[in-house]
């Protein structure tokens, strides 16, 4: 539905948006109503979120939304019909002429019933994938653009993109793919979609497409696109921005719409691009991007990170670094940051918004310098810790996934699959561990109380897969010594 659609964005970004507030609400809490009539007459009923006149000093919430929604009745039904867009407060004044054309070129028709069944060359039938790829380049190729396509892929660019560019990005990602996103998690079942990356010509054109404030590049799973650009100060930072995201954009269609915890979803993203291409072949080597905020985080890790309290509550701790502070005489030591804890923590606390002070710079480092430390160890019980974490939050997945499957085969009307990230993950795909064909994945097989074959997961809640896989990953680990050897580890 709109609203929960809309509801789920402003909840997920409310570092955009500011604090989260249903949709119901702002429409409760207006003056009155702002009308857009569309070609035949629907009255639309508009609203904005997050809207200044002028660009706010205050860098954040920054992102502006209008949302608009109508309905009309057939003998039969009640149709309900949403409209939805958000950009930076930058480019508000610009999208809501696009917003306001858009609404008004909606025009109702009827339903035009294939004749011709789509073949490819040979004459045979081609694939769903296939047409829904050719039906994009028809219609989502537009003036200015171009593309090309690989076996997996297809790449669309601005034409002033530097062709150099185009050219790495097509030989890479199909290279990354074999030589290293296949071999570290091996599909969950074949895999047919053709992968959309889109390369924008410079960042104001990539932001104005909607790109998220401060990023370099996203995976989308909703428009199921990879959004990059060309950094022409420095171009090989689009390819390792490419290695991150494409990891998040492979596993969603090899394994499924599957969140996992941001240390090792975002640690494993970077822990991909600091991959090296040399010769055709891909090497592993420390991604330089958070070498050194790596390093520094883990010293005050180290020295101690505690947690930071609102001034004027019993624990207050200081100025919020979170750093070394000494609690004052008569009141309660402050917690210290574990790694137990940190395993954790959910989207929202990874970027910024937990207790201790950390910023999502720090956590982003810490991320991958924690991937890192369990993918080149040789301690061998600390590397069955990665693929035992997934196998088991995979094991759910793909339960879940049958278990729809049979449903709708029964006629029994399966529903629909929970929402994304359901710990209020973004959407964003993240690695695994599996296989297919008779494939073994690595390391040790789900834990007990994950679904066994034919169960479904109505008594394991989404919401509960993670702490499953975490503390199958963990069973049998001392986590304290774990934190030692890792903030050992010279990254």
């Amino acid at each position: 539905t709109l609203e929960g659609e809309v509801n789920r964005m402003l909840e997920w970004n409310d570092r955009l948006f500011g604090a989260y507030k249903p949709l119901a609400e702002y429409y409760a809490e207006r003056k009155k109503p702002k009308l857009i009539k569309t070609k035949d007459g629907l009255e639309v009923d508009v609203l904005e979120i997050n809207y200044h006149k002028k660009r706010p000093k205050d860098p954040e919430p920054n992102w502006w939304m209008w949302v608009g929604r109508t309905s009309w009745e057939t003998e039969t039904e009640k149709i309900e019909l949403g409209f939805y867009g958000y950009v930076d407060v930058q480019f508000a004044k610009k999208f809501r002429k696009q917003f306001v054309t858009a609404v008004k070129t909606f025009k109702r028709r009827e339903i035009e019933n294939p004749t011709t069944t789509a073949t490819d060359e040979g004459g045979g039938q081609i694939s769903q994938a296939e047409k829904d790829i050719q039906e994009f380049i028809r219609t989502k190729i537009i003036k200015g653009w171009k593309y090309e396509r690989t076996q997996h892929y297809l790449v669309v660019y601005d034409e002033d993109v530097d062709k150099k560019i185009v050219n790495r990005v097509t030989k890479e990602i199909e290279a990354l793919r074999e030589q290293v996103y296949e071999v570290v998690f091996p599909p969950d079942h074949p895999v047919e979609a053709i992968s959309i990356v889109r390369v924008c010509e410079n960042k104001t054109q990539y932001m104005a497409y909607g790109a998220p404030g401060g990023s370099a590049g996203y995976w989308s799973p909703y428009h199921k696109e990879l959004v990059l650009y060309q950094d022409r100060n420095d171009k090989k930072d689009a390819i390792r921005v490419l290695y991150h995201e494409a990891f998040h954009q492979y596993i969603f269609y090899s394994v499924g719409e599957v969140s996992p915890h941001s240390w090792f979803n975002e640690g494993h993203g970077d822990f991909f691009s600091g991959h090296v291409y040399n010769n055709g072949k891909f090497k592993l080597a420390p991604f330089g991007w958070r070498t050194e905020t790596a390093r520094k985080a883990k010293a005050r890790w180290k020295k101690g990170i505690f947690r930071v309290r609102a001034k004027g509550k019993p624990g207050a701790t200081g100025d919020g670094s979170g750093d070394g502070k000494k609690a004052a005489p008569g009141e309660p030591e402050p917690e210290r940051l574990t790694l137990a804890e940190w395993l954790t923590w959910r989207q929202r606390q990874y970027y910024g918004g937990n207790d201790f002070g950390l910023q999502g710079g720090d956590d982003y480092a810490l991320g991958w310098s924690f991937i890192y430390f369990l993918r080149t160890t040789k301690n061998e019980a600390y590397r069955k810790i990665l693929p035992n974490y997934f196998n088991t939050l995979k094991s759910f997945v793909t339960q879940a996934r049958e278990a729809r499957e049979k449903a709708l085969e029964d006629g029994l009307g399966g529903g629909e699959p929970g929402e994304p990230g359901a710990d209020g993950g973004d959407g964003d795909g993240a690695g695994g561990a599996g296989g297919t064909n008779g494939k073994r994945a690595e390391g040790d097989g789900p834990a007990a109380g994950t679904p066994a074959e034919g169960e479904t997961t109505d008594e394991i809640t989404r919401d509960q897969w993670h702490g499953e896989a975490l503390k199958t990953a963990t069973r049998g680990i001392d986590i304290e010594q774990l934190e030692k050897d890792w903030l050992a580890h010279k990254w």
